[in-house]
């Protein structure tokens, strides 16, 4: 590993980790926690001394920090893949890794300070600043290595691809958001969402943001899995290389028909959801293959991994979707009567942090390849799968059982005794990678003592 890097590594993985330890402490749950450390709970949000909120108090301003955290979060995240990318393809740390990653560290600096501590117009500035320049560094990888990973890796340059273009979405968004007419109406229609999607689809603005936020995450996933797919050398003859193809067009179809929403509205779903369905068969045909020809604890976690994207997102979604304006066998009255309303954000926001998991945990896993001895690498490779199990099992428990008009979201059997049990055992798992990242620094520093 080379030096400079593994330095990164280090720099990246301690600011994602403070950055997290953020979100972590404002949750719900943890009031005590803040209570304990003198930390003053943040104006605006869901949950209040009153209750449960569906729509908080000044919606504007908790609509302002959640979109700043989770750009941070996304940024953050990407910025590790960038690392993992050089690690996997043995590149040394080059100018364009640098520019993405002082982008990267700028994006999370701000998102939090305006988000959290003081919306001062010049973190704000600094925020777009550093998202432009990630963006510029992506489009220098894209122009320098993209002639290489093609011929081996489509879906490495299809989903750097898309994710430019959804960057470049997202700053139109950004700018219409200046014009103060546009924004109000822009949070109205968001508001109105949250109680029914068909009430925002008019306003063209919400149509932007919601093929924004489908296609970026649609192309990080599918970035995650081409490093691991580079990692673990899947494609490597004719056969496997045509079901990397068939994901890489099939991602491209599905996230440009996202970011198509905005002209075509909802209709695009029927687009969106065959395609999306067709990545995640092309990349199980892909892991079932290599784990049945080359056998490997990896390539059967590989091929674990899209079989839990089936169970807990693709299969359950499609019952959700049955069940939105017609009552089922297992969801009565039918989804989107006002009875669900707690239920449906609740699955909404669980549907997101579990995609947003499953990337951590691919990130988790291919970086588990790279540092770690290979048992410990191994061991943070089950105990952060385990987890996603845990997580994704408790999520979708939660929805099926929970029944119309909760008191209380979080008060649930399913988040105490499956959900936070996983994100406990995959933080376990990414301090073992921490240490496992810092320990040939530490080792060096014991080897070569300082002489007085």
């Amino acid at each position: 590993m080379d030096k400079k890097l593994n330095e990164y590594a280090i720099l990246m993985f301690i600011a994602l980790s403070i950055y997290l330890l953020v979100g972590v402490i404002y949750s719900p749950p943890l009031e005590p926690l803040r209570d304990l450390l003198g930390i003053r709970d943040l104006p605006a949000t869901r949950m209040t001394n009153e209750g449960y909120k569906l729509i908080p108090d000044n919606y504007e301003l908790f609509h302002l920090r959640t979109v700043h955290y989770y750009h941070g979060l996304f940024i953050g995240l990407i910025s590790v893949s960038v690392i993992l990318y050089y690690a996997i393809t043995r590149r040394k740390p080059d100018l364009v890794l640098e520019i993405i990653l002082f982008g990267g560290l700028i994006t999370m600096a701000s998102a939090i300070i305006y988000g959290y501590i003081t919306q001062t117009p010049i973190f704000h500035g600094l925020f777009i600043f550093g998202l432009s320049v990630v963006f510029t560094g992506g489009l220098f990888i894209l122009i320098k290595y993209s002639r290489t990973a093609l011929r081996t890796n489509s879906l490495l340059v299809a989903s750097t691809l898309m994710l430019l273009i959804g960057g470049i979405l997202g700053a139109v968004l950004g700018s219409y958001y200046m014009d103060p007419q546009a924004s109000q109406e822009y949070i109205s229609a968001v508001i109105s969402s949250r109680i029914d999607p068909d009430l925002a689809e008019d306003n063209i603005l919400w149509r932007m943001r919601a093929g924004h936020e489908h296609g970026m995450l649609l192309s990080a996933l599918g970035l995650a899995a081409a490093l691991l797919i580079q990692k673990l050398n899947l494609s490597y003859n004719k056969a496997t290389r045509r079901l990397v193809d068939i994901s890489s067009i099939s991602l491209a179809i599905a996230s440009i028909s996202s970011y198509l929403l905005v002209v075509f509205g909802g209709v695009v779903h029927k687009v969106i959801t065959p395609a999306s369905l067709l990545v995640i068969t092309a990349l199980g045909l892909l892991g079932l293959y290599n784990a049945w020809r080359k056998r490997g604890f990896y390539n059967i976690t590989f091929t674990m991994g899209i079989i839990l994207v089936w169970l807990f997102v693709a299969i359950p979604g499609a019952l959700i979707a049955a069940s939105l304006r017609e009552p089922t066998s297992i969801i009565n009255p039918a989804f989107r009567d006002p009875a669900w309303d707690y239920v449906e954000l609740a699955y909404n926001i669980g549907h997101w942090h579990l995609l947003l998991m499953f990337w951590g945990v691919a990130i988790l896993i291919t970086a588990s390849t790279i540092w770690p001895a290979e048992k410990t690498g191994k061991t943070i490779t089950l105990l952060s799968l385990i987890g996603l199990i845990l997580v994704g099992a408790g999520f979708n428990l939660y929805i099926l059982t929970n029944g119309p008009n909760p008191t209380n979201p979080y008060n649930n059997l399913w988040i105490r005794t499956l959900i936070e049990p996983g994100l406990t055992l995959t933080t376990l798992a990414t301090i073992m990678l921490g240490i496992s990242i810092i320990k040939p620094i530490i080792n060096k520093n014991k080897s070569n003592p300082t002489k007085s």
